[in-house]
């Protein structure tokens, strides 16, 4: 089963709400989610729960989106449309570059889901502006980062990977195009910050 295959199952199918409607969550960043979660269930929480816990997330943060996309021009519905379509496409990439350069690994789905969820947040505390200025970013800053990976256990599949990344990245900043330089400018960081390997994931 493929990521996006498995990733969509979740979302359709994620049900922990761990006793917080849709609008509470869409409320709450990702971290305050999780922390709930893991008050509620009182014990730890296994990579299987917290996968299906953060696509809830997710999903009732899609739900919010969409409502507040609703009250704008069709024209920028159209741009958030596509900046929630190349930030998946683009973490997508990512995580395969990830999985073929370090060899396959169940938590990088965990990885996934949970930058699934903060694509999610970041969305919707845009329309909300709400996003912290992480201060001046540039395309070429992620694009750099891009290049800088490297091919680990398996180099034709992470060049592929990372060429992608690439593409989606490019997607990604020209959905940004008509946003604010302080939206822009957090955009643009988030990318950065998840890329990992060979850098740690700054939090």
């Amino acid at each position: 089963m493929t990521l996006p295959v498995l990733a969509a199952l979740l979302l359709a199918q994620a049900t922990p709400n761990y006793g917080l409607t849709p609008a509470q969550m869409s409320r709450m960043t990702v971290s305050s989610f999780l922390a709930h979660a893991e008050k509620v269930r009182k014990t730890g929480m296994p990579e299987y729960e917290l996968r299906d816990a953060l696509y809830t997330y997710a999903k009732a943060n899609d739900a919010h989106i969409d409502g507040l996309v609703r009250g704008h021009s069709s024209a920028k519905q159209a741009e958030f449309a596509a900046l929630r379509k190349s930030l998946d496409a683009f973490l997508l990439a990512l995580h395969e570059y990830e999985y073929a350069a370090n060899g396959g690994g169940t938590m990088y789905l965990l990885f996934h889901a949970t930058r699934f969820a903060e694509a999610r947040q970041l969305v919707r505390e845009m329309l909300e502006n709400k996003l912290k200025d992480p201060g001046a970013r540039v395309v070429s800053d992620g694009s750099v980062r891009i290049r800088a990976l490297f091919g680990g256990e398996n180099p034709a599949k992470t060049r592929i990977s990372i060429d992608s990344m690439q593409t989606h990245y490019n997607e990604v900043c020209a959905a940004l195009k008509n946003r604010s330089r302080p939206h822009s400018n957090a955009v643009i960081d988030f990318c950065m910050r998840k890329m990992r390997s060979p850098f740690k994931e700054e939090s």
